[in-house]
């Protein structure tokens, strides 16, 4: 786990982050760049993705999680990243316990709020199965 208040200038950071704030900006020459604050339960650190449109960058929002592929560096007197790959961070699947009837039924709208694949652990009563 790469904590943010512990991360040094030329390291290479595999992470997931959430994001705090992301603005859009344009450099000096007029490209177009992220500016990202990225935050976790020990502070927040500037990050920068320089080629928004790049095949590594998946579109993203305030408060997502974000897992990041990126290089952090000193910049005036500050760390930061320079974001290389990101994508959103979620779940690929839900899992739960069904102990009772009551939650059974309930499964029913669990799935249609959803799009992920449910799977109920049933095991505490045959009747429910």
């Amino acid at each position: 786990m790469h904590f943010i208040n512990q991360i040094t200038a030329g390291e290479q950071i595999r992470e997931i982050y959430m994001v705090k704030d992301v603005k859009q900006a344009v450099t000096k020459n007029g490209k177009p760049y992220l500016n990202v604050t990225l935050q976790d339960k020990t502070g927040t650190i500037n990050a920068k993705i320089w080629d928004p449109d790049s095949p590594g960058i998946e579109e993203f929002d305030a408060l997502d999680y974000v897992s990041v592929g990126a290089e952090s560096q000193e910049y005036q007197g500050n760390m930061q990243l320079i974001i290389r790959q990101l994508t959103k961070a979620g779940c690929e699947i839900i899992r739960c316990a069904v102990p009772t009837m009551e939650a059974a039924k309930a499964l029913t709208e669990i799935k249609k709020q959803i799009t992920i694949p449910l799977v109920a652990d049933i095991h505490f009563d045959y009747k429910l199965a």
